[in-house]
């Protein structure tokens, strides 16, 4: 049954996500055309690039953020919304519901990552840009310069960083999910007690965050962070980054355990 809701969720998102994909390349083609445009003042080209590559960056930005708008809004219009007491007749269990939804938002996401980098791949491409642009893009290469020394010790910290990563692109959703969950609990007041708890949230994992470094320091005053130093810096990094993964893992577990709990007993549906 997950695997129809599933699909269900992927086809729910085509239209929106569909015209933001064709605005985001019809912005893209129109930044690119505008900074192609010759200009005899060499100051003003380098202007005029600069302006249209920076601005463009933030704008291609609006996609993530357009997605994570669409997957809030499917999550409240199926699950509390009137729409959500046609939601639970279906005989299925409410985590399943939430799997779904959370699938389907993560799935479209990650597509959405994909054709943004296709958008900056195409954006960035040519000769024209001018060489104040090229050091901008050429950042890239700064890291490169790294692959030389590259060693087996470089592995398991990539690798927990890249984990990281899809961890938070997971767990944000989670949050929303949660918090909304618990706004559903204080009736009229539902709105405020979401973004109320958010921000709770939110604030207590930067404190448990920065108690956990705090620790380290404390354990060790002469404790050193720079993983370049020597083998000694990327176990702490290893640490560091593993024990913020479990953190991560558990507290996701958490949101979800609470979510579904809560959706359990379908409180103050609207």
């Amino acid at each position: 049954m997950l695997g129809k809701l599933l699909k269900n969720e992927l086809k729910s998102y085509r239209l929106q996500v569909g015209i933001t994909f064709l605005v985001a390349a019809i912005i893209t083609v129109f930044m690119k055309v505008i900074s192609m445009l010759p200009m005899q003042d060499a100051d003003g080209r380098i202007f005029l690039q600069m302006f249209t590559y920076m601005g463009y960056t933030y704008l291609l930005a609006l996609v993530g953020f357009a997605l994570q708008i669409f997957v809030i809004t499917r999550f409240y219009n199926t699950m509390l919304s009137d729409r959500a007491y046609l939601t639970f007749t279906l005989p299925v269990k409410t985590s399943t519901h939430i799997w779904s939804k959370l699938l389907g938002g993560v799935i479209w996401q990650l597509i959405g990552s994909v054709f943004v980098l296709l958008c900056q791949t195409f954006f960035r491409a040519g000769s024209y840009w001018t060489p104040e642009v090229n050091e901008v893009k050429d950042m890239m290469k700064i890291w490169m310069g790294y692959m030389p020394d590259f060693k087996a010790k470089f592995i398991l910290p990539i690798i927990l960083a890249v984990l990281l990563v899809l961890v938070w692109n997971v767990i944000p959703i989670l949050m929303v999910y949660m918090c909304m969950a618990i706004g559903q609990l204080f009736g009229k007041w539902r709105i405020f007690a979401s973004i109320a708890s958010f921000i709770i949230i939110v604030i207590a994992l930067y404190v448990l965050l920065i108690a956990g470094v705090m620790g380290l320091i404390i354990v060790d005053p002469n404790i050193s962070f720079d993983p370049l130093v020597n083998a000694s810096e990327y176990a702490i990094l290893n640490i560091v980054l593993g024990t913020i993964l479990v953190v991560s893992v558990i507290a996701g577990a958490v949101c979800f355990a609470v979510t579904n709990r809560l959706f359990d007993k379908h409180l103050n549906l609207e």
